[in-house]
């Protein structure tokens, strides 16, 4: 049992590098270097999009039949394999490798840490501090990696290619850190079909059920309102007058608040998780409504801060709540990528309805019709599909 504490120790350490230290850098790289058109960035932003969604159940499902370990470490593997490619081959089919094979390492990253560390608490018999020992891992990765994606730009001056090698620095270190793991024993009677088309089937259909779809959709849109808002506030800020340079100051300031509340999120893991979700759907719509209706660079900047700071955690408490309502399986790593899988989905269409909304009316009153009609349609849809869950499974959630 004493060994398997190490596993939260390292958890931490993981998260340091499971960011990309050069991310700052590559948009600006693969046109300076690779001379890369601006249609072309978008191509690759939407093949990124593509492979995500079709590598993200599939390898969640892998770790749960392998070991997590293992998944852990062929992401970190794929990743440095993406960072070579940026590296040595800065066109744009060099590109297309690249941000093809990196999707595919993160959708091998997305789910199994996850997966190991409830796992170990279970064993532990400290489930219930599963929001606590995440989130101060998601705190200890974001203090270490804001000194690298500060630091490892730098270099961008001495060579351009230095800051991509520094990343497949990074992520052979992540899977060293992720050989170090020790795999909790899985329950020995889980029942496997020998086709693992069907298996994965199977093992969908135990948390992919009617009683849950309203849920999984729910978080989905505003997992992806979250993502996907962030490059057009980037626009606003411009507009609002701040300068690009001071960006990073911005977004530095958001880390710092996903730092502090890295230590306190799993106070909220009391609260149900109809009352989370309203909540988290509140925090977005707030932000959003704020800067339609102020038009001031100031709540912009503080909205922002705090938005920023809150989805850097705001998943944690879902997938607490997720695996307490399906605690009985053991495909937890599969479970995790579907949530994440539905978010996926739902980054594919906002950024068109984003576009079409801000086309039509502009920024600031886009904002206020983005902000309205989300806290219209998913207040509801939590509401209804928390109670629908309630229902079908009969426990407080």
């Amino acid at each position: 049992m004493e060994k398997l504490k190490q596993n939260i120790r390292l958890f931490g350490v993981l998260k340091i590098f499971t960011k990309r230290v050069f991310l700052p850098l590559t948009t600006i790289y693969l046109v300076e270097v690779g001379h890369v058109t601006l249609a072309q960035i978008g191509l690759l932003a939407s093949i990124s999009a593509v492979v995500s969604l079709a590598s993200e159940i599939p390898t969640g499902y892998l770790a749960d039949r392998l070991t997590r370990k293992s998944s852990l470490m062929a992401g970190g593997f794929f990743t440095a394999m993406a960072s070579l490619v940026y590296a040595f081959t800065p066109s744009f089919h060099g590109a297309i490798l690249a941000v093809s094979i990196e999707a595919l390492g993160y959708a091998f990253l997305n789910g199994p840490g996850e997966a190991l560390i409830h796992d170990t608490l279970v064993q532990l018999k400290e489930v219930e501090n599963y929001p606590k020992v995440v989130g101060r891992a998601q705190s200890f990765g974001l203090i270490g990696n804001t000194f690298l994606v500060i630091l490892i730009p730098l270099t961008y001056t001495v060579d351009k290619r230095l800051p991509f090698l520094c990343g497949t620095i990074a992520y052979c270190l992540l899977m060293l850190v992720s050989s170090m793991f020790i795999e909790p024993e899985r329950p020995k009677n889980i029942q496997t079909h020998a086709n693992p088309f069907k298996d994965l089937y199977i093992n969908l259909r135990v948390f992919v059920v009617k009683a849950s779809l309203g849920i999984f959709l729910a978080i989905g849109i505003v997992g992806g309102l979250y993502n996907t808002s962030s490059d057009f506030t980037n626009l606003i800020f411009k507009d609002l007058g701040l300068a690009p340079n001071l960006l990073g100051i911005i977004y530095g300031a958001a880390s710092i608040m996903g730092i502090v509340g890295g230590y306190f999120i799993h106070h909220l893991r009391t609260i149900k998780l109809r009352t989370y979700a309203l909540l988290d759907t509140t925090v977005f719509s707030l932000f959003i409504l704020s800067i339609g209706i102020t038009r001031n660079l100031w709540v912009a900047i503080i909205g922002f801060s705090i938005n920023m700071g809150w989805w850097r955690l705001r998943a944690i408490l879902y997938q607490y709540h997720l695996l307490k309502i399906f605690k009985k399986t053991s495909y937890k790593a599969t479970l995790i990528s579907t949530l994440a899988f539905f978010i996926r989905c739902n980054e594919v269409w906002l950024p068109f309805a984003f576009v079409g909304t801000i086309s039509a009316v502009g920024f600031y009153t886009g904002y206020i019709w983005v902000g309205t009609i989300s806290a219209l349609i998913l207040l509801p849809l939590f509401i209804f599909s928390a109670n629908i869950l309630t229902r079908h499974f009969e426990e407080n959630i």
